[in-house]
């Protein structure tokens, strides 16, 4: 988002475009019975809109330039309103946007901001989406077997979510401690190739339904205290679950949770690829699954593999990063980044 430049920008061309198109109106007179002639729905919303600021502005008594009340201009506001989507990590940057979208768009007696087209009421959130805790782990429902990964999952913060992001939630007050420990490592169980690997046999159409988790083999709570070197299983998944999903300002609750009170992590794409291939290696190591079984999964994926391939100079990167990280981790490593052969960028 930036300072919004972009975003400026973006209205400007719909808003030629529909501008021209109502100028053909005249044209379809032709087509049209004598006794209904066309009317644009749009062209009879601006003129409502002109209208209800005309009346703003005599009771207010401001002044209206002609160039605030220009189909051009209403056009832009609509356009922005229903049109352009913006986020950035940065809230300051997120104002500063918001600010120039204004001034772009400024016309006495509308909104100062453009605001959102729908709301959903805190209290009807509750009922479904208890906040204690304040964030849940969310999965994808549309999905297919053919897919590059089947089952996606994540931490979500506390908001209204539409069905086709089905929520694991804390639903009573005494767990909030238990759902706390848990819900980083079901999100890293969930988004493993382990899993993966079990989920794309499982499913039989283009939607993970809870029948479909329900059936999966999750490794139990317990199974994530084996230890590897000086710490247990949960200590590396818990960190790499928080820093591959507080990236942004809408999870300080789960990060305070999870004993972090700093700001979110940058997104840094090398990182991050040997975050998931060291928690991708430690998942196939509580299932028990051998380094030479790990191989053979990982070839069953295919889009992984060809794109790999295509961004490494052939190289199966993905795969042999897991391999390698299962062999630190078998010697007690849970903190050294592996380097391997043909690898660039410093990972």
């Amino acid at each position: 988002m930036g300072s919004g430049h972009f975003l400026v920008a973006a209205p400007d061309y719909p808003t030629g475009e529909i501008d021209r198109l109502l100028g053909y109106g005249g044209e379809l007179a032709h087509w049209l019975p004598e006794a209904a002639p066309y009317r644009s729905p749009l062209q009879a919303r601006i003129e409502r809109i002109r209208e209800a600021l005309r009346r703003q502005a005599a009771a207010g008594g401001w002044e209206l330039r002609p160039n605030n009340l220009a189909d051009y201009a209403i056009i832009r506001r609509l356009a922005l309103k229903r049109c352009i989507y913006g986020m950035d990590l940065n809230p300051r940057a997120v104002e500063l946007a918001k600010m120039s979208l204004w001034r772009h768009s400024f016309t006495v007696g509308a909104p100062l901001y453009a605001s959102p087209q729908y709301w959903i009421g805190a209290d009807f959130v509750s009922a479904k989406f208890p906040d204690t805790p304040p964030f849940a782990v969310g999965f994808r429902l549309i999905t297919n077997a053919t897919n590059e990964r089947t089952l996606i999952a994540t931490i979500v913060p506390w908001a209204g979510c539409g069905n086709s992001l089905p929520l694991l939630v804390c639903d009573s007050d005494d767990a909030a401690d238990a759902f706390t420990d848990c819900a980083p490592l079901w999100a890293a169980n969930f988004s493993s190739f382990a899993m993966d690997f079990v989920a794309k046999r499982k499913l039989q159409g283009a939607n993970m339904n809870w029948y479909v988790l329900q059936q999966q083999p999750v490794i139990a709570r317990a199974g994530c205290d084996r230890r590897f070197g000086d710490k247990t299983a949960a200590d590396p998944a818990r960190d790499h679950t928080l820093r591959l999903c507080y990236t942004a300002w809408d999870l300080p609750p789960f990060a305070l949770a999870q004993g972090y009170d700093g700001a979110p992590f940058r997104w840094d794409a090398e990182e991050r690829r040997h975050l998931r291939a060291r928690l991708d290696a430690l998942y196939f190591m509580l299932y028990g699954i051998s380094r030479a079984d790990a191989a053979y999964i990982m070839d069953s994926f295919p889009i992984t593999r060809s794109s790999d391939a295509r961004e490494h100079n052939g190289l199966y990167l993905t795969k042999d990063l897991i391999l390698g990280y299962m062999n630190a981790l078998a010697a007690g490593d849970t903190e050294s980044a592996i380097t391997l052969p043909g690898m660039t960028g410093g990972g």
